[in-house]
């Protein structure tokens, strides 16, 4: 993994963190930096996965902050063409076809997601155009994403809620207002995902 001088930063930001026993919630290429924080490899995948797809959860999976992501039919949003080993001191929590590693917790606050479950149906049609040159170099057809993006929303809102309340609660020991259907993109919850 290339560490470039912002990502070194926040790379130590996490060490620290995970190191005092701070609460760390990484998506996507944090959950990168959280492992190779911990000591894992990080390296390009085989292929780039970018779409909605299932993953499984493990044992541990089951009875972490990512249950609600076994209802039946739950699709989350992939993005990304690096992958990461695990260690042993992180337990792999989800997994599926493609990468066997998508979802990974360190002690008692640490939880890393591959996938993206903070992504809503507006937001994604930026993401589209933000990343237009990477699609166009891929067959992924791009109103196939939008159309998933627009069928799986409301749910994938909900139940990004429940892992996100469950997170919390698990970590600071406190209910916290219901997430449930709410725009995890808010600037009203900034205060809560830099916890």
């Amino acid at each position: 993994m290339v560490i470039y001088r912002l990502l070194a930063s926040e790379k130590r930001l996490i060490e620290w963190r995970l190191s005092h026993g701070q609460p760390v919630l990484g998506i996507c290429l944090s959950a990168q930096l959280m492992a190779a924080t911990l000591g894992a490899r990080v390296y390009e995948g085989a292929t780039k996965e970018i779409g909605r797809g299932a993953i499984s959860l493990t044992t541990k999976g089951f009875s972490s902050p990512l249950a609600p992501l076994a209802q039946d039919g739950v699709r989350v949003l992939h993005w990304h063409c690096d992958i990461f080993d695990l260690r042993d001191s992180a337990p792999r929590l989800a997994s599926n076809a493609v990468y066997p590693n998508q979802a990974f917790s360190s002690g008692d606050g640490g939880l890393a997601l591959q996938f993206h479950i903070e992504a809503d149906a507006h937001g994604l049609d930026e993401w589209y155009i933000g990343h237009a040159v990477e699609l166009a170099g891929t067959d992924i057809d791009v109103w196939l994403l939008r159309r998933d993006g627009r069928h799986y929303a409301p749910p994938a809102a909900e139940i990004a809620g429940s892992v996100l309340n469950r997170w919390l609660d698990n970590t600071f020991g406190e209910t916290y207002p219901a997430l449930a259907g709410v725009n995890v993109d808010s600037p009203a919850l900034s205060p809560l995902m830099s916890a």
